[in-house]
């Protein structure tokens, strides 16, 4: 895995997120999962967040994405912009 080895080469910890790890059937969990897994990452930092094949959990926000999905891309997308890029 290059994103594994690019991590260990740099000096930071991998953190490996599957997108399914993000869903949860109850409304409201998959956000404070997200909050948790930056939470985590800025803890250990300096980290690496990779997630397989985010461009299927992340594609095209539309309106018509259900209300906890819009929500759930909206998060994650607030939680990554606010990260520091600054190593």
């Amino acid at each position: 895995l290059i994103a594994k080895a690019t991590a260990k080469e740099a000096g930071c910890r991998f953190i490996n997120l599957q997108p399914s790890t993000l869903t949860d059937k109850w409304y409201g969990e998959s956000q404070k999962l997200a909050a948790a897994v930056f939470s985590l990452a800025i803890k250990l930092q300096p980290s690496i967040i990779f997630i397989d094949e985010i461009d299927s959990f992340l594609r095209n926000r539309s309106s018509t994405d259900h209300e906890a999905t819009a929500m759930m891309k909206a998060q994650f997308m607030s939680l990554w912009d606010g990260l520091d890029t600054d190593y």
